[in-house]
């Protein structure tokens, strides 16, 4: 496991104020189109993951993100995100466009959590963790992100804790990087001119931003399964107090 000084090293490297598009026209991920149809509605998209909801005043602050990002450059972007599903994911799990890929998985897990609450002897999980905003970024051509990072030793001791456990039951190839989805990029791409506002109006955010705190709470970690990027449903408290 990183130290926390490990960690933070890392994710500044490519956490900027400045946005990375490249130059010219923006070109999306291919494989956006899995998640955002041509008509940029979220699609059908199905599996399980790891979240954590937010206070209502967390919500709060990110809509505002959202909707400077939206009356500014809407043309980067699908269809805006429901308020109400604004999380930060704590570890993800599976996903198919294709239901049935995944239908005995999320039966069979949820089932599991439901008697299976996550437990590590040596870490309390029954106290909350703080994470700051760091800046907002591009995450692999997708989507644009509000990167976290924990406050402290001791709360990234306790995150990686979590993480630790949920690696158990599905092992990922990339390193764990906190964040919450502010919104999935218009899946037709867009121009250099809208690459270039995107890039000013992101900047200026990052630079304004000052120190924000999130408060991940223990009774608000949940195991859900999710029909799109933008329709989630709680199955089971993954922390038992």
């Amino acid at each position: 496991m990183e130290s926390y000084q490990q960690f933070l090293e890392r994710i500044n490297q490519f956490e900027t104020a400045e946005l990375n598009l490249g130059s010219g026209p923006f070109e999306v991920s291919r494989s956006l189109a899995a998640k955002v149809g041509s008509d940029n509605k979220f699609k059908p998209f199905f599996g399980d993951t790891s979240v954590f909801d937010l206070d209502d005043g967390a919500k709060d602050y990110l809509d505002g993100l959202i909707s400077r990002l939206y009356s500014e450059c809407g043309e980067c972007f699908c269809e805006r995100l429901d308020r109400d599903y604004l999380h930060m994911t704590l570890h993800d799990l599976s996903s198919s466009p294709d239901f049935a890929d995944v239908k005995d998985t999320l039966r069979k897990r949820g089932e599991y959590f439901a008697v299976n609450p996550l437990r590590d002897k040596t870490v309390d999980f029954s106290r909350p963790i703080v994470m700051r905003a760091n800046n907002i970024l591009n995450m692999v051509n997708i989507s644009l992100v509000l990167g976290l990072y924990p406050a402290g030793d001791d709360d990234y001791r306790r995150l990686c804790a979590l993480y630790a456990e949920l690696e158990k039951i599905v092992g990922l190839p990339y390193a764990m990087t906190p964040h919450i989805t502010l919104a999935y990029y218009n899946c037709r791409s867009f121009g250099a001119e809208s690459a270039d506002r995107l890039k000013k109006t992101v900047k200026e955010m990052n630079l304004l931003q000052g120190v924000k705190e999130l408060i991940m709470r223990p009774e608000k970690l949940f195991y859900e399964h999710f029909f799109s990027m933008n329709n989630y449903k709680k199955i089971q408290p993954l922390i038992k107090l």
